[in-house]
């Protein structure tokens, strides 16, 4: 009894070891240390995961770190991620926007200096089951220093996510936070920085707040229309039905909409659903 008891505190406490290790800043280089690590360390179903990437440069000399995408992946990264069942999924590459060209910009982190950004982990996959996610990330460009030879350093790196049960609440909260964000903000970046989150809450709850920016918010409408072609549920088809009976400035909205309609009516099993889409037509 008492060997087994000591088994199990000895692999709990490597376990836990093994975690730290994952979290605490890993060195990539002489004097140059990265580090991935949650905003929120008790995310929720279907909350948004956002992670914080950190580069600290303890050198005398710059160091250069891509801050662009090229398409491979949500901001310039490119992540792999173990379910709590097990399976192992890649992210999928983010096609391009029509018509825009790969950015490869830049930033310099000065010496002694640090360099944050966060990164939206919705946009890669989706945690909507309970348990423990270990999520493997990297910068698909490597960082390189700015004196000669120029020498690289990797920015892979891992984070253990532990995900609890769905809580209704504190969605309905995250969501009211945001809308409120997008309607009322003076700053575009704000409300674009609003918009990439609540659009990537994939939950039922985030219906209704989509809908009402939809409805006000025009130069909004592809992000908030795939987001709700991606829910796809009852609540979801009213509200892209209503937006198309709504008037519209640009007359890309009603092909935007009827697009995401036919899309759900697609994949739907739901009789209801594709009967209410059919019927918009007419």
């Amino acid at each position: 009894m008492g060997g087994d008891l000591c088994a199990r505190y000895t692999t709990l406490l490597i376990l836990n070891l093994a975690l730290l290790a994952i979290s605490a800043p890993a060195q990539m280089g002489p004097g140059v240390y990265r580090s991935y690590t949650l905003v929120k360390v008790d995310p929720t179903v279907n909350e948004p995961v956002v992670i914080k990437f950190s580069i600290e440069n303890r050198r005398p000399d710059a160091l250069k770190v891509p801050t662009g995408s090229d398409y491979q992946g949500c901001c310039g990264f490119r992540a792999r991620i173990t379910r709590p069942d097990g399976r192992t999924e890649e992210a999928a590459p983010r096609a391009p926007i029509d018509g825009g060209a790969v950015a490869f910009a830049s930033r310099e982190i000065e010496p002694f200096g640090t360099y944050s950004t966060t990164l939206l982990a919705n946009k890669w996959f989706g945690f909507d089951t309970p348990g423990r996610y270990l999520l493997y990330v990297d910068n698909t460009s490597l960082l390189v220093d700015t004196t000669a030879p120029k020498s690289p350093y990797p920015t892979d790196g891992q984070i253990v996510i532990d995900v609890g049960p769905r809580d209704t609440g504190r969605l309905e909260q995250i969501c009211a936070d945001l809308e409120n964000r997008m309607m009322n903000t003076t700053s575009a970046a704000d409300a674009l920085e609003a918009e990439d989150v609540l659009t990537h809450i994939t939950d039922p709850v985030a219906v209704p707040h989509i809908a009402r920016v939809l409805e006000t918010k025009e130069t909004m409408t592809p992000f908030l229309v795939d987001a709700l072609a991606h829910i796809g549920d009852n609540a979801a088809v009213d509200a892209l039905i209503l937006r198309l009976n709504s008037p519209w400035k640009d007359q890309d909205t009603p092909r935007s909409v009827r697009g995401a309609l036919d899309e759900i009516e697609k994949k739907t099993k739901d009789v209801t659903i594709k009967l209410k889409i059919q019927a918009s037509r007419r």
